[in-house]
This record gives structure tokens, sequence and C-alpha cells, in this order.
């Protein structure tokens, strides 16, 4: 099977293909672990489906940088919440007949974990678990350090600074020498929020950051940050070969109701390619190699 990876776009020939297993994978995880209705894990799907799209392609750039035929060691430290992105992804690998070793680091805590679903999936698709919760204010001990790839996605909003920045000091000590990183994280300088900000308002940038939820040790959207502040805060920490862009995934269904949400959508889309770096989310990538412009990858 040939593959081709650009570092814009992926070219594919089983793009469609891959497209529909992550949809329905994303689908049928919603209604069967996070038990939201059958219309809504609709909606959420396709925020998430190419969410999950653009992480596949980072993780394919990893497979065709890998200098021997052994598996590909995967780590998301991110946390798998509901699981969608790591029974899709892994799917996708399987599709691909792609050799992985996949590991992902959650909460003991997560109200999912003990979900027959959850557990039933991650045991088919070899996922495994290393506990540890990023509120302790320590970092993850693990019995590996030699991975080709670490995401770390849709987290950094909901961590303090000060555990952000220890988290990545950890993700870069766990990498191959020409390991890569895939980060993802809403955008504090999206056309949506500049509009706020501009109006003086910070309703729904900045969220889930009470009293309670620091009891619970579940913080919503607390830290946000911008591509290039991304950028020097990842050099700072040692990761070399830095991509940030921005892009649109769509926004999330709670974002907005439902009457405006087409509206604002279809207005708030073009003037992000106007704007440059005001996308709804960042995309952040770290090679520790150069040679990652474009690649055949044969398997």
């Amino acid at each position: 099977m040939t593959i081709y990876v650009d570092s814009q776009y992926p070219l594919m020939p089983h793009y469609s293909k891959l497209k529909s297993l992550i949809n329905r994978i994303c689908i049928e995880t919603d209604i069967n672990v996070s038990g939201i209705s059958q219309r809504d894990a609709r909606i959420w799907s396709i925020y998430n489906t190419r969410r999950h799209l653009n992480t596949l392609k980072q993780i394919l750039l990893a497979v065709s940088k890998k200098k021997r035929p052994s598996p590909l060691k995967i780590l998301n430290a991110s946390g798998a919440s509901s699981g969608h992105q790591d029974f899709s992804l892994s799917a996708c690998l399987e599709y691909l007949d792609i050799s992985y070793e996949y590991h992902c680091i959650e909460s003991p805590s997560s109200k999912y974990i003990n979900n027959e679903y959850f557990l039933t999936s991650a045991s088919h698709h070899k996922i495994s678990f290393f506990w540890h919760d990023y509120s302790s204010g320590s970092t993850p001990k693990l019995p590996y350090n030699n991975y080709d790839i670490v995401l770390f996605t849709e987290i950094a909003e909901h961590l303090c600074h000060t555990s952000f920045l220890d988290s990545l000091a950890f993700i870069h000590s766990c990498q191959n020498p020409g390991g890569s990183l895939f980060l993802t994280t809403p955008n504090l300088l999206s056309i949506q929020n500049r509009i706020k900000l501009f109006f003086g308002s910070t309703s729904g940038i900045y969220w889930g950051d009470g009293t309670l939820n620091r009891q619970q040790n579940s913080y919503g959207h607390i830290s946000l940050y911008s591509a290039d502040r991304l950028t020097r805060i990842l050099q700072d920490t040692g990761f070399t070969n830095i991509i940030a862009r921005t892009t649109n995934y769509g926004l999330p269904p709670y974002s907005l109701s439902n009457f405006y949400k087409p509206f604002v959508l279809n207005l708030l889309k073009p003037l992000s390619w106007i704007v440059h770096g005001s996308g709804s989310s960042i995309e952040l990538s770290a090679h520790n190699t150069n040679d990652f412009v474009r690649i055949n990858l044969e398997t």
C-alpha cells in the first residue's frame, strides 16, 4: 500500500474509507461511553472526525520517518476521555496494516474507565493505560522513553501553566531522538475570540474555572494560548523543527445556540482565512528531524 503524506495535506488513496471509519467510531463511542443521544453524537462526530484525521496525518508522518521496521510506538499523553480518538486512530492503523504499540496516560478518577464498551474497545485495539492525574503536581512515571510520536491533544487548555510546562518537559524526555510531538488546543486568538474581546467579553472563552472545579480536579478552559506563544514555550522546553498553524474543525456543538450556529459558522470561517492565525484551533507539531516535507510511504 502506498500512502502519500504531505506537510500540509494528507493524500491517501483510502482517505474516504478512513474518514468513514473514524466517523462511525466517534458516533458509537459517544453513544455507548459518553451517553449522549444519537443526534448529538452525529453532530459531535463532524467536529471530532476532522480533528482525528489531522492527528492521523501526523502519525503517518512519524511512520514514514522510522529507520527500521519496528512497531510504531505511540503515547497519548493527553488522556483518553471517552476514547473515540484512541479507538479511531488505532482502527485506522489496523486498516492500513501498520504495526503499533499504543499507550495512553489516563486519570484513575476518569468516569469512563469502568464502562464496559470503553474497556472492550481498548482491549480490542490493544491500548495499554498508565494511570496518572496531572493535577497531582507530579509527572507520570513510565517504563518506556522511546516513543515515536506523543499526542497532547485538547488538554493544554485544562492545565495550570506549571502543570503544562512540567508535562512538556516530561514529553520531551520520553521521545525517541527522532520522535515527534503533536499538540492541539483552542486558539486564544481565534476570530470569534477576537470579536468577543473587542466588545469586552470573555464569555465562552474561559469556563469551568471555579472553586467546585478545583475541588473535583476537573477544570474547563482555564489556559488559552496563541500559536506564537506555544512555539516560544516549546522552543524553551527543547523542542525543535516546530510547525504551528491554526485551523477550523468547526465550532463544537456547545459553543453556540442551534439558531445562530449556521450563520456564525458561515460568517467566521472565511474571516479566519483572511486574518492570519485566527482559526478556532491550534495544531502544533515538533519534529526532531528535517526530512518531513513530503514522503512516499511504502508499507
